[in-house]
């Protein structure tokens, strides 16, 4: 009887520490569409979370016509975008165009960045940021604003 509540209680004591329940888990957004005739756009939103907080996400956004002038025009604007965020560690970035596509990644680890630089960047940062913490219902709802498709 004394063995069975012993291996009771180092049962409970291992649930415990190892936080059973509390595991990474992955949701993957997802949007495509036409801007105009000859310009498409592939967006994939990759959102690491656990329980209720955003750990990370990884953002791939890619736009694709037969416009030079029109990519270069949006490669600008995306480097204007991000350039605050430039020397933030923990928040990387790049833009590049090959051939007729437009390619930007963007990685935001939201459990090393300094989320106080990231409200400095942009204040905007602060309807998502909240006591350094980025709640995964937040995300979702701008992600529906966005017309993203999560799974």
């Amino acid at each position: 009887m004394k063995r069975g509540i012993v291996l009771g209680v180092l049962l409970m004591l291992l649930v415990v520490v190892t936080g059973c329940g509390n595991k990474q888990k992955t949701m993957t957004c997802t949007r495509k569409g036409t801007v105009t005739d000859g310009t498409t756009f592939n967006y994939k939103y990759v959102v690491k979370y656990t329980g209720d907080y955003v750990d990370e996400i990884n953002i791939t956004e890619e736009v694709v016509s037969d416009n030079d002038t029109y990519l270069k025009t949006l490669e600008t604007a995306v480097e204007t975008m991000y350039a605050p965020y430039k020397d933030i560690k923990y928040h990387d970035y790049d833009i590049k165009i090959k051939g007729n596509t437009l390619t930007s990644h963007r990685n935001i680890n939201y459990k090393k960045v300094d989320t106080d630089k990231l409200i400095e960047a942009d204040s905007t940062n602060s309807t998502l940021i909240k006591d350094g913490k980025v709640k995964l219902d937040d995300v979702k709802s701008i992600y529906k604003q966005l017309q993203l498709e999560c799974k």
